[in-house]
């Protein structure tokens, strides 16, 4: 795994799937998302559970509204990958050049 892309997301049943989506079409190869659930109240996790049946590569963590920081922290103890990319649940990528 060269990259792990971490995506703390709160609250953002709105924005999260495209987010990913504009991470799957950015042309990024070898790598894996990591989307971490800092204690969202809407229906983030459905949201998340659903791309997490989609992709095989996406992985899912929950914890208890902690802060962006802890999210973060949470995801990079996941990581398998080499290098490490943050995204926010809102954010879009456009295509990479290499």
């Amino acid at each position: 795994m060269l990259v792990s892309v971490i995506i703390p997301a709160y609250n953002c049943e709105n924005t999260l799937k495209r987010t990913v989506e504009s991470i799957i079409a950015s042309g990024l190869v070898d790598y894996e998302i990591i989307i971490v659930n800092d204690g969202s109240t809407d229906n983030t996790t459905s949201v998340c559970n659903s791309l997490c049946d989609q992709y095989s590569f996406i992985k899912y963590s929950e914890q208890e509204n902690s802060g962006v920081s802890a999210a973060r922290n949470r995801g990079i103890s996941i990581a398998t990958g080499e290098y490490i990319m943050f995204f926010d649940a809102d954010s879009n990528i456009k295509k990479l050049e290499f």
